[in-house]
């Protein structure tokens, strides 16, 4: 299969699951809803509030910069504490399928494999939609992360914003790119902001499913793991 674009990047649809977007970045949001479960688990859809955390808001600014073009599906699942259920996640992973997503975003990670999220994103590899999921650096990979249709990301400092790392003998993740935001390099940083600038470079070049894997791995400024810090004790030999 060649390299032409899946589709016009005007037309793109990217799905982000996080905390939602500021009021500022109304031009680039197609859609946006607000998931809520009640006391008996039902889970209701209701007009998405402004990001009150501002997770969602770097999220989105950094996937924006990568591609401008690209129109933004949010679906606000974070309460104002920052949780989320694996139920929340997965209905609103079925709701980006149904706005036919070519990709969905989750810079979140929950520790154990619920049936619920597995089959949301199961349902959605079906539908060629590609996902992608943050990755701590150290300790277990979290869902849906570590599902084999997902790509993981994790932070790598060596990584400009405009650089990614294809982190072939990592355990931890797939690919590595920058831990910071767009204006906070010494500020807040993570793997949360990392998959947020894959989902920009796999946005930018807009390849089908199969390829675009392929495409992150061709473009890598790294084709190695990062290693990990030098242990300041540890003497020289």
């Amino acid at each position: 299969m060649s390299d032409i674009p899946l589709k016009a990047a005007q037309n793109l649809k990217i799905g982000v699951i996080d905390s939602g977007a500021s009021l500022e970045q109304s031009s680039y949001i197609e859609e946006q809803c607000r998931f809520v479960q009640d006391s008996t688990s039902q889970i209701s859809l209701q007009k998405a509030e402004p990001d009150a955390l501002g997770h969602g808001t770097k999220i989105n600014e950094i996937i924006h910069y990568h591609a401008p073009s690209a129109q933004l599906y949010c679906a606000q699942v974070f309460d104002r504490q920052g949780a989320a259920t694996a139920a929340i996640i997965a209905a609103a992973t079925q709701w980006l399928i149904t706005q036919n997503v070519y990709l969905i975003h989750l810079s979140l990670g929950l520790r154990e494999d619920r049936e619920i999220l597995r089959n949301a994103c199961q349902k959605a590899a079906r539908h060629n939609i590609i996902m992608v999921a943050s990755s701590p650096a150290m300790g277990a990979v979290p869902y849906p992360a570590a599902y084999p249709d997902v790509i993981a990301v994790t932070g790598d400092a060596r990584c400009t914003v405009d650089e990614t790392a294809f982190l072939k003998d990592s355990s931890q993740a797939d690919f590595g790119a920058s831990p910071y935001g767009l204006n906070d390099k010494y500020g807040a940083g993570g793997s949360s902001m990392a998959a947020a600038h894959v989902t920009g470079h796999i946005a930018k070049f807009a390849l089908p499913k199969e390829r675009a894997r392929d495409m992150l791995i061709k473009n890598a400024a790294y084709h190695t793991a990062q290693k990990p810090p030098r242990n300041i004790n540890e003497q020289k030999t």
